[in-house]
């Protein structure tokens, strides 16, 4: 016999995520624009960032809050120096 019970907890899990995929993007979009990079590197980088906070056991919060912790040296950093040290730095 199959545990139905389990069905509901992955739609759910998965709604959510989906939920949060879609209201990062345009989070994303802004902060790279911020920090005068192209809107597709801020989409990556959340994705990225998403990926290694699940990876090493990230918080509900985490997520939603990374692109704007990462924009903070970004922006400095990619005015002085241009792009040459974002991938270090994220």
């Amino acid at each position: 016999d199959v545990d139905r019970g389990a069905s509901p907890a992955v739609t759910k899990e998965l709604l959510s995520g989906l939920v949060v995929a879609l209201a990062s993007v345009p989070t994303s979009i802004a902060f790279a624009s911020i920090a005068g990079v192209s809107p597709l590197i801020g989409i990556w980088s959340s994705v990225v960032l998403g990926a290694v906070s699940t990876g090493v056991g990230g918080r509900p919060g985490l997520i939603a809050g990374a692109a704007g912790v990462v924009v903070v040296p970004l922006a400095p950093l990619i005015a002085s120096h241009g792009q040459v040290y974002m991938a270090p730095t994220v």
